[in-house]
């Protein structure tokens, strides 16, 4: 009896199929993600506008270096600085005339070292008296003139126009910092970015009652998702600190963000696609995937995510004639600056 010839299995052909296939997709991804870092690197760096040291204040200022208070500063060229925007509307698309596209209600300029993952934060009081630029509701430049940097948003008739106003005043402010981009974010968008990350947990900094939606105390530990999280770093008092306290909210509520999206994003960065399309409607900005891809790489190859630098710029609150006037203290906003822009290389 003539035996059978026995058949062959196939199953190692065709793991190896499967790995094949496999690796190929992870050099397809890997090759995609490469491009997307490299494009956003170039990118970020090709805006270099000189920062104007106050004579008044520094020693020497020559070819990026400083001297200020006896010690050298020389100027970070890896740094590259996001202007972040949370604007009072519930549609950031819904665009009017000029003097009427809504308010910049919270600001914060994050300088982020490429080289290194720090973050550097300077919140910006939304009462800081600056220079502005004013336009008709036509869009005929009117001039410039000493307002709220909140108001600068104002004079614009779509959002990419009303935040590159915004970059200008606080340009004026910090002087001559170069931002890169920018980010805003209208009140919706807040909510669905912090649902997105399955909500935050922090304790109460002040009383809040806004009921049905928002209700603590002081001390409180309570999770925010959706209108809450939007109430707690929204709502404002009346008296003339009532921004400076808001503001320590935004903070912590900030801080609170970067890390828990930094967590997430470090387990699974593939993750960035899925926030990137959840903010992508309640969001206006000028960074594009590959340059955002390129700035979460730099800032979680450190741990500076975790806990973000915050710069204050002290000064003056006072009443004004209409509304509260927040007046920088011009050493404090410079120092700032150095702080979050260059590296101290000498000094006593």
């Amino acid at each position: 009896m003539t035996k059978q010839p026995t058949k062959r299995r196939r199953w190692p052909k065709v793991l190896l199929g499967i790995l094949a296939a496999l690796l190929a997709v992870a050099v397809l991804l890997g090759g995609v993600y490469a491009w997307l870092y490299n494009a956003g690197r170039q990118a970020l760096f090709s805006k270099n506008d000189p920062i104007s040291a106050p004579t008044s204040l520094v020693e020497m200022d020559d070819n990026d270096q400083v001297i200020y208070n006896g010690e050298t500063y020389q100027y970070n060229d890896k740094v590259t600085a996001i202007l972040f925007m949370g604007v009072d509307k519930s549609d950031i698309q819904q665009n009017t005339h000029y003097g009427n596209n809504g308010q910049a209600d919270s600001l914060f300029l994050a300088a982020i070292d490429t080289a290194t993952g720090a973050i550097r934060i300077i919140p910006l009081s939304r009462e800081s008296m600056v220079d502005v630029n004013l336009y008709a509701a036509d869009g005929t430049y009117l001039g410039v003139e000493k307002s709220q940097l909140c108001l600068a948003y104002a004079y614009g008739n779509t959002a990419e126009k009303s935040c590159e106003n915004v970059v200008r005043s606080v340009k004026r402010l910090l002087y001559g910092v170069p931002i890169a981009s920018y980010i805003a974010i209208d009140l919706e968008g807040i909510q669905a970015m912090t649902d997105a990350i399955g909500g935050l947990r922090v304790t109460a900094m002040e009383d809040i009652s806004l009921p049905p939606h928002l209700d603590v105390k002081k001390g409180q530990t309570v999770h925010l998702t959706g209108k809450a999280a939007q109430l707690y770093i929204q709502y404002r008092g009346q008296d003339v600190q009532a921004n400076n306290r808001r503001m320590q909210r935004q903070k912590q509520f900030l801080g609170a963000f970067i890390s828990s999206a930094g967590s997430s994003l470090k387990k699974d960065f593939t993750k960035l696609t899925t926030y990137y399309n959840t903010a992508k409607p309640y969001v206006v900005s000028d960074l594009t995937i590959s340059q955002i891809t390129y700035l979460a790489s730099c800032a979680l190859g450190g741990n500076s995510w975790q806990a973000p630098t915050y710069i204050p710029i002290t000064g003056n609150t006072v009443m004004g004639e209409k509304y509260v006037e927040f007046y920088a203290d011009p050493t404090a906003a410079y120092e700032a600056v150095l702080q979050a822009f260059y590296t101290k290389t000498s000094g006593n």
